[in-house]
């Protein structure tokens, strides 16, 4: 048994180990705020995305089909029928169709293009008085409710706020609050 030896079992000691958990605890407290402002930047652009996506799709349809197209906030019926809020904002979804009764409403007849859900629980997407639940797209595209609807998060109307801007030829962009010097649009709820 001369050429065995025994070592020590090392592990570590718990001072080591409470040093090690307040550096973790640190480096959490630095990248929280971080971390949450990059997932709400990507809620940000998910959402503007999905509503200039369902702009597009719905102008381009009006194109296509040589009908007007309506794009508006979103009800729901005690049935789940979708159709356009009389009040409210864009936050409470959104809902596009072909008229084809030309009348601006849905109703029997009309084909369902797109339904987006309520958004997030703190967001807010509020149209001037011109946009305020709808956009009406006519066959060649254009639009007669030209306007700006304002995004915002928790993080209220700050340099983190968004700007739709829908022009009479059908075009929606989206601009900072930096990039629209007018600033027509005074809150998250105008």
């Amino acid at each position: 048994m001369a050429g065995l030896r025994v070592s020590a079992a090392r592990g570590l000691t718990v001072l080591e180990l409470l040093i090690t958990l307040a550096i973790a605890a640190e480096i959490l407290m630095i990248a929280t705020p971080a971390l949450e402002r990059i997932a709400l930047d990507a809620q940000r652009s998910a959402v503007l995305n999905e509503f200039l996506a369902a702009g597009l799709r719905l102008r381009g349809e009006a194109v296509a089909a040589r009908r007007q197209t309506v794009l508006c906030a979103l009800r729901l019926a005690a049935d789940g029928s979708p159709g356009c809020a009389t009040s409210g904002g864009w936050d409470q979804g959104w809902f596009g169709f072909v008229d084809v009764d030309g009348n601006g409403a849905f109703g029997v007849g009309d084909r369902v293009v797109l339904q987006h859900a309520a958004l997030p629980t703190g967001t807010s997407l509020r149209g001037n008085s011109k946009l305020a639940r709808r956009i009406l797209f006519k066959p060649a595209g254009v639009t007669a409710n030209n306007g700006r609807i304002a995004y915002c998060d928790r993080r209220g109307w700050s340099e983190d706020a968004r700007i739709l801007v829908l022009s009479t030829a059908g075009r929606l962009r989206v601009l900072t609050r930096a990039q629209d010097a007018s600033d027509p649009l005074k809150g998250c709820d105008p």
